[in-house]
């Protein structure tokens, strides 16, 4: 029985549309190990769904803390 990895597995290119961010904010989020891949091959990595979930959430908690919170203007 085959495994279709497309449902389980998202590429870089998937990962920073699922982020909302670009390409390269990926690699530095792997630099800097906020972001893990699951699986790493000659082609690519590989990133399951949980980690993305994990660090949007991280992302959008830490954005959240940076907005200014605006008075209504009388």
């Amino acid at each position: 029985m085959a495994v279709d990895l497309r449902t389980r597995y998202f590429t870089t290119m998937q990962a920073a549309e699922f982020l909302g961010v670009r390409r390269q904010a990926v690699y530095q989020m792997i630099e800097s190990g906020r972001l893990v891949p699951q699986i790493i091959t000659p082609i690519g990595r590989l990133f399951v769904r949980a980690e993305l979930q994990r660090v949007k959430r991280l992302r959008e908690q830490r954005q959240q803390k940076r907005r200014p919170v605006r008075t209504p203007v009388p």
